[in-house]
């Protein structure tokens, strides 16, 4: 499910001030560059773990949902999907935990969770359409004999 800017906006305003503060803080997205960097993610992929990173702090990813989302959307191995969101947790998450607590355990009580769908990636769809293999049928339609352009023995 894609959230509009109004949705957004609206829990953003409902969150606790410790919350918003580590959303705008310059320290946390330095830190999940560093995280980033630290783990071999190009700069695309630390943008995704930043934009995961924020959707779990605004109370929309659910926290069983948070691994699977990265590695869905980032497409690299678990293993080191799951060092991310570790070091995640110990640097970034530890400091508001008790704040995330009472987000993500008010959301469950007042409001059904809504199944977020990870955004698609084109290029996997694309890979996975048969568009890129020959046809045998066709091979054999425009050449039903020998090979024309073979030449004929002597």
């Amino acid at each position: 499910m894609t959230y509009s800017n109004e949705q957004i906006l609206e829990k953003y305003k409902n969150l606790p001030e410790e919350v918003k503060d580590m959303i705008f803080n310059v320290d946390a997205a330095k830190t999940l560059r560093e995280i980033g960097e630290k783990n071999k993610l190009n700069v695309r992929e630390i943008g995704i773990v930043a934009d995961e990173t924020g959707l779990f702090m605004l109370g929309i990813t659910h926290p069983n949902e948070f691994i699977p989302n990265l590695i869905s959307r980032l497409g690299i191995e678990e293993e080191r999907t799951a060092k991310v969101a570790h070091e995640i947790n110990s640097q970034i998450f530890s400091k508001i935990r008790e704040s995330l607590k009472g987000i993500h355990g008010n959301s469950e009580k007042t409001e059904s969770r809504a199944d977020i769908s990870p955004q698609k990636n084109i290029f996997e769809e694309r890979s996975k359409e048969t568009i890129f293999q020959a046809k045998a049928e066709t091979i054999e339609k425009n050449y039903p004999n020998d090979d024309p352009y073979r030449e004929p023995p002597n």
